[in-house]
């Protein structure tokens, strides 16, 4: 079942069945319509001959009425019976004559050199020799006749009949405007069939064109994928150059966002790896030499070893939990995916929610400045965890009764968050410091490593989150004082 299901969802099928039917449909259409415009033409032709036959039997009675003056009445005779585009000539094969036809009158009239011209263009034809045969009946055609001023015009009967004067022999025609010449030209050659056929073609070539173009999106994403899985080298080529094709646009980006992530998250995962191996040694170390206390040290050295074995257990139990919320944190942005995010929405929320919490009077307040409708991509969790340990940071640093800012408003194509408090601020010395993991000015910079959960850890993790959601972090002191932390990120909506 699994191969008819992958043949079913085939682009390159679809691909090629799409060009199959552009083949075939137009070559059964074509049958089709060629019998139509033949019956057609046949109805139309049926049509003007039956017009000539009836003038030509007008035309009849009234030279047979006339008698011995119809070869000098012939003229006003036939002029009586032409009627709108229908063209007539008469001719006369006389009774004692049976050699040869004499042009007597046309309609519309010509000049008698003209009169002589057309004569001979006519038995050149070949048209008189059949009339020759029978001097009766009425002979319906269909074809083309030159005469002699270049005119080109549709014969569409030849009606011989006898009287007194000889053979008379009336030809009814048609001047060749557009309808009528459509009626002796191939249906392949009609100005509508060239035209539909173009349109076709362009149709089926901007339908293929568009197949091709997603198939070749398609095998690009599927190159620079494998690229990335066989190879430790990151491609410089995105998804999102790799197709022209403006409905593809969003798949390219997201599958450009999602590699974005992973990378920031295996980044991010060999970033903890080597700083929990390097923050893993101090407290390891720190036992092995209670040990060798306890081993050859005098009675009185047992209580340090035991509380040196107890710092050093407080402080791998503080980086157990470190590396534990920081995996966590990566697990959750690649498992949760990235969405579109009301990071308005959520700095509010968080800002209410650390208000809340402060119940003593003499706490400090947050004081939050938002511009409605910022949206950022990534998870709500992710981006929770940046605000509740900015404003939480903050708020531990802050005197009481002052205010801490918290700030969000867009700058270019970014979302610039910002949390100022009205603390003692950072020493400039330890400002490139600040994000590290368990760096802390709570107790003093001595305090950094003192195992404690709480040391150090707040803004490590945000600058963690921050980079998992393509962004950036920064820190200062502001111009009168405190702390001030920025975070830019990417909104999912830039300013065109």
């Amino acid at each position: 079942m699994a191969k008819p299901e992958r043949i079913r969802s085939s682009v390159t099928v679809k691909l090629m069945v799409v060009s199959a039917v552009f083949l075939i449909v137009p070559a059964l259409l074509y049958g089709r319509f060629e019998q139509a415009d033949a019956e057609r033409k046949q109805l139309m032709v049926t049509n003007l001959q039956i017009q000539g036959r009836l003038a030509a039997q007008a035309l009849q009675e009234k030279l047979i009425a006339a008698g011995p003056r119809a070869p000098v009445e012939a003229q006003d005779l036939l002029d009586s019976v032409s009627r709108g585009e229908l063209w007539l000539k008469l001719l006369l094969r006389p009774a004692d004559d049976a050699s040869s036809y004499f042009y007597i009158a046309s309609a519309p009239h010509v000049t008698a050199e003209q009169l002589s011209a057309e004569r001979e263009a006519l038995i050149a034809s070949g048209q008189l020799l059949k009339a020759t045969e029978s001097c009766a009946g009425n002979r319906p055609l269909a074809a083309q006749f030159e005469n002699p001023t270049g005119v080109t015009e549709l014969l569409t009967s030849l009606t011989p009949f006898h009287t007194e004067q000889g053979c008379w022999l009336v030809v009814t025609s048609y001047p060749e405007d557009p309808v009528i010449a459509s009626l002796t030209k191939p249906f392949s050659s009609a100005p509508e069939l060239r035209w539909a056929a173009l349109f076709y073609i362009i149709m089926a070539v901007l339908s293929v064109w568009a197949g091709l173009s997603i198939w070749q999106s398609m095998r690009r994403f599927g190159s620079l994928a494998r690229r990335m899985s066989e190879s430790n080298l990151e491609p410089s080529a995105r998804f999102v150059d790799l197709t022209p094709v403006q409905e593809l646009q969003p798949i390219a980006a997201a599958m450009d966002r999602l590699v974005d992530t992973m990378r920031r998250a295996a980044s991010a995962i060999r970033e903890a790896a080597e700083e929990n191996a390097h923050a893993l040694k101090g407290p390891v170390a720190s036992i092995r030499q209670a040990l060798e206390s306890l081993r050859h040290g005098r009675p009185e050295d047992v209580r340090d070893a035991a509380l040196a074995i107890d710092r050093s257990l407080q402080k791998l139990d503080g980086l157990i939990s470190t590396a534990r919320r920081i995996d966590h944190d990566i697990a959750t942005s690649i498992a949760e995916g990235r969405s579109i995010v009301d990071l308005s929405a959520l700095a509010a929320n968080a800002a209410r929610a650390a208000n809340e919490q402060q119940v003593d009077h003499d706490s400090p307040k947050v004081d939050c400045k938002v511009t409605p409708d910022l949206a950022v991509v990534g998870s709500e969790e992710t981006i929770e965890t940046v605000l509740e340990n900015l404003i939480d940071n903050a708020v531990g640093f802050s005197p009481p009764r002052s205010t801490v800012k918290v700030t969000l408003k867009r700058a270019g194509d970014r979302a610039r968050l910002s949390v100022e408090d009205q603390g003692p601020g950072v020493p400039p010395d330890l400002l490139p410091h600040i994000f590290e993991r368990h760096f802390s000015t709570r107790n003093g910079h001595e305090a950094q490593m003192d195992g404690q959960p709480h040391f150090g850890l707040g803004l490590a993790i945000v600058r963690r989150n921050v980079a998992m959601l393509g962004g950036v972090v920064s820190a200062d002191n502001g111009p009168d004082g405190g702390f001030r932390v920025v975070v830019d990120l990417p909104l999912a909506y830039p300013a065109r």
